[in-house]
């Protein structure tokens, strides 16, 4: 064959296209595939499995394999906020999170390739500063997002970067920093270049010595110090324009409360350097400058991914007006967020001539009239540029479904949560979806969302759910499939233009559509119901795809019979069932096709109730399961896992 005498660089050159799983199989093949897909140009990025971090002497074998050498990124996210809320998570899990972390940190402080490393949602106390110390000196990018960290943790680390040569990017988001002593951040901005301490609670004290340090040394590229709300809201005007110089790229101070001078200043030294690359003033009330626009809109016109996200008031749509008529001339913007501002009364031809040319566009939320989205999305159909569209909780039930069809197939993401769909245009905008376009990655309608992945789409379909105030509060009493739904229920969606509920027919009509497309290679279908669903549909379903998990859709005894007769000799590497019927169906029906499976978790729901009743901290094991899942099964489970190469995860 010809492909046998290709040379390795060239066979090099198309590993680095295939996905992580496809190398690891690719391992598999023969040596000389072995050997160059054991590559370290392919293994620069890791993402090392959590079972195997876990066990000791992991560390050791790391080392020992050659490929990893060359990594120069390890990324890990941790099971804290998992542990936080899940009270059903046994002790041994605490202590294998611990024997985890102290391996991977084991190995960024070893391994002399590694130079970033990410570590979010991660409980890190336990941890002895000098390690944490000793990794900061050698490392380039630290990213401890969410993670937990002690004061006096925080306090050496900040004391060592100001010597160490290589740091310059911190990211401590998430973490409360209001008890450290102020004088530790003025070192710390000067020293760094990039600075992530978004939702720290910093102090007036903190926020001015940080700020003076980085006006100081004036190299920093990248500052996000978003929901800061106290800490910089009585800071001197000019503090801010001080930080900024040539270097300055990426500025995000969504929800802070900042002065009229402070940002009077930022927009001055914006507009001075012209090197600002996205700027992020979210929730920032710019109505400040009604009397001074000229300058606003100069330096906001002049930033290529901008985000002005609730920024203007009803009675400011004329400031508005102004700034995208700016942006229309300059056409240096191509990536606006607009969402959450009243733009009801701008002309529609201003906005067609400044939309036109966006590659990104969010106007979720933004109150358009019928004649302005009709007229703006008959224009975004025919352009070529734009990527992703945003049209959250704005009336689109009156849009032709051409126009609908057009937009999914050319566009990369397009999301309609929350805008009066009628079924007839969700048919279309899913059928268009699956069947037309090579470009879709995601489409969003709220309780139907479907992700493009390697080998197909993933698509996830739950029931619609209309929340109280008290839901929206504590998203945690929610199924996890609804908490995307929650976060736009915050901002007020989801009450007057929920798109419209599918009946049984048009359900089939979709899953029908999906399933010989061959294109959809993971369900997950949840609280809808499928009562009606024929059982030869649901064998299709099994036979296409690689992932399915259907749960709480009162499946009948015979459909779910058909799902696991259609498992034998099918491409199907996880099972999730949890539905009400499945102790109904017979034993050997489940144990004649399971083992088949990677990946199988079956509940009846028979528990649920008496657990949470009790008290108790880990869920019943269902009364047969020794029988369902038989020894040959848990052979097959393990050898499959060790036959893996190495710690990467799949």
């Amino acid at each position: 064959m010809i492909t046998e005498n290709l040379p390795p660089e060239v066979w090099l050159r198309i590993f680095r296209l295939v996905s992580r799983h496809d190398i690891l199989n690719i391992c598999l093949v023969n040596k000389k595939f072995l050997s160059i897909a054991s590559s370290a140009v392919l293994w620069r990025e890791l993402a090392p499995s959590k079972k195997k971090l876990a066990e000791k002497g992991s560390c050791e074998e790391f080392f020992m394999i050659e490929r990893f050498k060359g990594a120069h990124t390890v990324k890990l996210c941790g099971d804290f906020m998992a542990m936080h809320i899940n009270t059903r998570l046994e002790k041994h899990d605490f202590e294998q999170t611990e024997e985890m972390l102290k391996n991977l940190l084991e190995i960024c402080r070893v391994q002399e390739s590694v130079k970033t490393m990410i570590l979010k949602n991660s409980n890190l106390k336990k941890v002895e500063p000098d390690i944490l110390v000793q990794i900061l000196n050698k490392l380039v990018t630290v990213d401890l997002e969410r993670s937990r960290l002690s004061e006096s943790q925080i306090i050496q680390m900040f004391e060592s970067i100001p010597s160490s040569k290589t740091v310059k990017s911190l990211n401590l988001s998430g973490i409360i920093m209001s008890s450290i002593p102020p004088d530790h951040f003025v070192q710390v901005g000067e020293s760094l270049e990039h600075f992530n301490f978004s939702h720290t609670l910093l102090t007036k004290e903190q926020s001015t010595n940080l700020l003076n340090g980085i006006a100081k040394s004036k190299i920093m590229r990248t500052l996000r110090l978003a929901d800061i709300k106290f800490g910089l809201m009585t800071l001197e005007g000019d503090k801010f324009g001080e930080c900024i110089s040539k270097n300055t790229e990426v500025i995000d101070l969504s929800n802070t409360q900042i002065s009229a001078a402070a940002l009077e200043s930022l927009m001055t030294k914006i507009m001075q350097f012209q090197c600002m690359k996205s700027l992020c003033l979210s929730n920032i009330n710019l109505g400040i400058f009604k009397s001074n626009s000229r300058m606003l809109t100069s330096s906001l016109a002049s930033i290529p991914h901008l985000k002005l996200s609730g920024c203007f008031t009803y009675n400011q749509q004329e400031l508005v007006e102004k700034i995208l008529e700016e942006i229309k001339i300059r056409k240096s913007v191509t990536k606006l967020d607009l969402s959450l501002n009243n733009i009801s009364s701008i002309n529609e031809n201003l906005l067609i001539e400044t939309f036109s040319p966006m590659e990104s566009l969010d106007l979720s939320q933004t109150s358009l009239t019928k004649d302005q989205t009709r007229a703006l999305l008959s224009s975004l159909t025919q352009s070529s540029e734009l990527r992703t569209l945003k049209l959250n909780d704005n009336d689109l039930s009156h849009i032709e479904i051409s126009i609908l069809a057009n937009l999914v197939v050319n566009l990369r993401v397009l999301d309609l949560m929350n805008t009066n769909l009628v079924p007839l245009q969700i048919l279309e905008l899913i059928t268009k979806g699956i069947s037309s376009s090579n470009k879709l990655s995601l489409l969003d309608l709220g309780y139907f969302k479907m992700k493009k992945k390697k080998k197909g789409f993933s698509v996830s379909f739950s029931k619609q759910v209309v929340f109280n105030s008290s839901l929206r509060r504590f998203p945690r009493l929610l199924p996890f499939e609804h908490h995307g739904q929650v976060i736009q229920g915050v901002h007020g969606a989801g009450n007057n233009s929920k798109n419209s509920t599918l009946s049984a027919i048009q359900i089939n009509q979709i899953l029908e559509t999906m399933s010989s497309s061959g294109n959809v290679v993971e369900y997950r279908l949840c609280r809808i119901d499928l009562t009606e669903v024929p059982e030869h549909l649901l064998t299709a379903m099994v036979t296409s795809s690689r992932v399915l998990h259907i749960s709480y859709t009162k499946l009948s005894t015979g459909q779910l019979s058909a799902i696991f007769q259609a498992i034998q000799g099918a491409s199907l590497d996880e099972l999730e069932l949890k539905e009400e019927n499945l102790k109904y169906v017979a034993t050997h029906r489940i144990t004649s096709c399971i083992a088949s499976l990677r990946s199988a978790l079956l509940d009846d729901c028979s528990n649920n109730n008496e657990a949470l009743s009790e008290g108790t901290t880990s869920p019943k094991p269902l009364p047969n399961i020794n029988y369902i899942f038989p020894q040959a099964f848990v052979e097959t489970e393990c050898t499959a896992y060790w036959a893996v190469p190495d710690l990467l995860k799949i």
